[in-house]
């Protein structure tokens, strides 16, 4: 959601779950309340939480953001990825958005 960025659609989100502010505030609120409601049920927020090994995931980042760049959903995605993006984003799956 991060690498798309604040827009009118994640705007509404936030707002119908009664948050208020810019459109760059109510998209730090969603996120962070995706990032409660997963830990209320359990879930991890990153591959790192969930115990997965940093090394082999790493090595796999290059061949699935190759990979990603051939899918439907990453070509239509408004993020407008490239290979550069699409490494972040898997890194960021790893790590969170705040970073190692």
């Amino acid at each position: 959601m991060k690498l798309v960025g604040p827009n009118e659609n994640y705007s509404c989100i936030a707002r119908r779950l009664g948050y208020s502010g810019t459109d760059e505030e109510l998209l730090e609120q969603l996120v962070r309340h995706i990032q409660e409601f997963n830990s209320k049920l359990g879930l991890y927020n990153t591959f790192k939480e969930a115990g997965v090994d940093e090394a082999a995931y790493l090595a796999n980042i290059p061949r699935w953001s190759e990979i990603s760049l051939q899918g439907m959903a990453t070509k239509l995605s408004p993020a407008n990825m490239d290979l550069a993006k699409s490494e972040l984003f898997f890194e960021l799956c790893y790590y969170g958005w705040d970073g190692k």
